[in-house]
């Protein structure tokens, strides 16, 4: 009786080792856990909505490939500025995605069928599932590591996934690279060093940023107008006031 009480005991002990080790937050970073009150305020602020709908393309800001073909990519939408992370097959079709309530740069990783949302100024990682629920969160001290795995791994615009090589880029023209930050095209460089476009925004978005530009030259134009009719005005000699007694 003895040996089968401690055999349940050493048993269960197994059990939960192994179900902390499944259920651990795998990531790159280096992390801290949060009390169980930071996590639930966390958990509760972040507003992350499941999108079943592919969504308009846009320019975007990091991405990540899964050891299945997947891509994850992180955009930013022009019109709000909310981000969305959206999901695509190996073949480009859309699988599905999140809105997320971020008004910071963040950097995205797989985690298995898990997602990593690594939110740079406030430092802290969640990891979102399949349908768009937290089941972790954790925090991201502020180290050489963690900032060396954030530059080399997370938002890095060259990445290797098995014998392919994938490759984020800006395809917009100099003067719009100033303007557009975030990258414009995502291109797969076979083994045999041929290129496939995965994803390419950068026609619609010229498009986009020529608006912006000329937007821009007319109001430099007018404001410089402006100044120059108020400096003439400012300096106009005023006519002499004759102050003789008429008579």
């Amino acid at each position: 009786m003895k040996r089968l009480f401690w055999c349940l005991i050493v048993f269960t002990m197994a059990a939960i080792c192994f179900s902390v080790q499944v259920c651990a937050l795998n990531t790159g970073f280096s992390t801290e856990a949060l009390s169980e009150k930071e996590k639930n305020r966390i958990i509760s602020n972040e507003k992350i909505v499941l999108i079943d709908q592919a969504p308009e393309k846009m320019p975007f800001e990091c991405f990540d490939v899964n050891e299945d073909g997947r891509i994850a990519i992180g955009q930013t939408t022009w019109q709000s500025g909310i981000k969305e992370i959206c999901v695509y097959l190996p073949n480009g079709d859309f699988q599905y995605g999140y809105r997320i309530a971020c008004n910071v740069t963040f950097g995205i990783e797989w985690d298995g069928d898990l997602i990593n949302i690594y939110y740079c100024r406030d430092s802290f990682l969640i990891s979102v599932d399949r349908q768009g629920q937290i089941v972790d969160v954790v925090s991201v001290p502020n180290s050489e590591e963690n900032d060396a795995y954030r530059r080399q791994h997370l938002l890095r615009k060259r990445k290797m996934v098995e014998d392919k090589e994938y490759l984020a880029r800006n395809d917009f023209s100099v003067l719009y690279q100033i303007i557009a930050q975030a990258c414009s095209q995502l291109v797969i460089i076979q083994p045999s060093g041929e290129e496939q476009i995965f994803y390419d925004v950068s026609e619609a978005y010229s498009r986009h940023l020529r608006s912006i530009v000329i937007i821009i030259i007319i109001f430099v134009v007018l404001a410089i107008i402006g100044i120059i009719i108020t400096a003439a005005a400012f300096n106009k000699p005023m006519a002499a006031i004759d102050l003789r007694d008429p008579k």
